[in-house]
């Protein structure tokens, strides 16, 4: 994810593999929902995959991408699933979180990971104000190019259905880039 109009080339399709490290982050708090039936609707290369692999391996998770043919906004799913868990194409987020409340479980969740500047935007406050997501963000800006990251905050926005929380993750794995100073 890189930002938008700062002089930086986008990935196509708005393609930004999520690091395991920040995956990882967010899983303590996704154990609650006993997920048994997990989505990855923008699977990319599976990174978030092989995380929920890991961490809940009794479940059976179902993913797709739009490289290879499914349309998350279009794809017929045999929902309603327990967690439906992505790094949605930023340009498409809003559509992606309605598209994925429709296919939760009444007792699960909706974790996607954007730009926490994702919450403060006029379009979709309304919106936001009647579906109010818990925030779980990275106190590290997350490298998802290899080119040390851009000066965006991310974090895990859930809809869960519960009174919404706020969290700051742990930055285990982490690697944050630091410039020498001369003297």
């Amino acid at each position: 994810m890189s930002a938008i109009n700062r002089g930086t080339v986008r990935e196509q399709r708005d393609f930004y593999e999520t690091p395991d490290w920040l995956i990882k982050a967010i899983i303590p708090h996704l154990q609650q929902y006993q997920p048994r039936r997990i989505l990855e609707p923008a699977a990319g290369q599976g990174a978030i995959v092989r995380v929920l692999e890991q961490a809940f391996p009794e479940a059976v998770i179902e993913q797709g991408d739009i490289s290879t043919g499914q349309d998350f906004l279009a794809h017929e799913y045999a929902g309603p699933y327990d967690l439906i868990i992505t790094n949605p194409p930023y340009l498409l987020a809003l559509e992606f979180i309605r598209r994925a409340l429709a296919l939760r479980a009444t007792h699960g969740a909706v974790a996607m990971l954007l730009r926490v500047n994702f919450l403060g935007s006029e379009k979709r406050g309304p919106w936001l104000r009647a579906n109010t997501p818990s925030l779980y963000v990275s106190s590290c800006r997350p490298d998802f190019t290899g080119g040390g990251g851009d000066a965006t905050e991310y974090g895990w926005l859930v809809w869960d259905g519960k009174p919404p929380t706020l969290a700051i993750l742990p930055t285990e794995g982490c690697k944050r880039r630091r410039q020498r100073t001369s003297a």
